[in-house]
């Protein structure tokens, strides 16, 4: 059995390797420049106010009261 035998498939792996990176750069790239976009826009005035995060009752006060 030949050693390099094994390898015959090496240019498909190193090729989806390639292909892989360059589709991961790519996303990075856009990641960047799409928080790089988000810094420069001033901030919405919903996104300025704190959230209030109160308890809703279902009941009324009568209903708590009996």
């Amino acid at each position: 059995m030949n050693g390099s035998a094994g390898l015959a498939h090496a240019p498909f792996v190193w090729a989806a390797f390639g292909i892989t990176f360059v589709l991961l750069a790519f996303e990075v790239v856009l990641v960047w420049l799409a928080s790089r976009r988000a810094a420069r826009e001033p901030g919405r005035p919903h996104a300025q106010e704190p959230a209030s995060l109160r308890l809703v009752s279902r009941t009324t006060l009568a209903d708590r009261d009996s």
